[in-house]
């Protein structure tokens, strides 16, 4: 959560990374961030100006599904402009690549909650540096190189909200332009 600590979620691409991860990222963080069960009553959320994994219906129809049940009274969801990551994302999907001891490469996706661009600039030249070899020793060198409050988060298994969703779901269109989305109940 922006201001409080960084979140680095690790895979090793076991699952597309689509909306759905994007949602199971945001389940994750709010279901850490929540006190007895309960979120702020406004929750701002901003990300990358993506289409397949942030700026879609499916993100869309989870924030509506936030406040018509009432865990959030209304949503702030912005988009950055293209190219601008390092105005303070909240979410985003960044790339990283290493090699283990075998010279056997993986592909890994960390969402990172926080300042994007500067976090992900120490801990790379940090690894560059100093090698993980495996996917714990990864997690523990991201945790050490960070002067932030830092969790890192192995992926092992998500939640089809997509599929789950898409029932409820109408088709969108002209999404791709405004930057920011507000969501909230007018009966609250």
């Amino acid at each position: 959560m922006h201001g409080k600590r960084m979140t680095a979620m690790i895979d090793i691409n076991q699952f597309p990374h689509d909306s759905n991860l994007t949602i199971n990222a945001l389940l994750h963080v709010l279901k850490e961030e929540a006190t007895d069960n309960k979120l702020t009553e406004t929750l701002f959320i901003q990300m990358d100006n993506c289409g397949r994994e942030n700026k879609n219906r499916y993100v869309f129809g989870f924030m509506a599904f936030l406040v018509s049940l009432g865990y959030v009274k209304e949503v702030l969801l912005s988009f950055l402009m293209v190219g601008h990551t390092h105005e303070g994302t909240i979410l985003s999907i960044i790339n990283y690549h290493y090699q283990f001891v075998y010279k056997t490469a993986l592909y890994h996706e960390i969402c990172c909650f926080a300042d994007i661009d500067a976090k992900f600039s120490k801990i790379s030249s940090s690894l560059k540096r100093n090698h993980a070899k495996t996917l714990p020793q990864l997690c523990e060198h991201i945790e050490k190189c960070t002067t932030d409050i830092m969790k890192t988060v192995l992926v092992k298994h998500i939640f089809n909200v997509r599929d789950w969703l898409k029932p409820s779901l109408s088709d969108m269109h002209n999404q791709s332009r405004p930057h920011v989305f507000r969501y909230y109940c007018q009966n609250f």
